[in-house]
């Protein structure tokens, strides 16, 4: 699963927050989800992401990044 957010008005902190809580709802520990978080408080939302403590999840900078390890993860 890859999330490519660019959070302009939207704060990527909260983008994060929101992924986190959708996943405490639903089992997707068996699938690999990059997120790309770009704009307003993106290393913020990054950092959440990795504190986290879910091994399926790939915070990434860049849209570049993130397809690159959606395609890592794909192989």
């Amino acid at each position: 699963i890859f999330f490519n957010i660019f959070g302009g008005i939207t704060r990527c902190d909260e983008v994060a927050r929101g992924i986190l809580a959708a996943l405490e709802r639903l089992d997707m520990s068996r699938y690999p989800i990059v997120v790309r978080l770009d704009g307003t408080n993106a290393d913020e939302g990054r950092q959440i992401l990795a504190d986290a403590g879910r091994e399926n999840i790939y915070p990434e900078a860049t849209m570049l990044d993130g397809a690159r390890r959606a395609v890592e993860l794909a192989a």
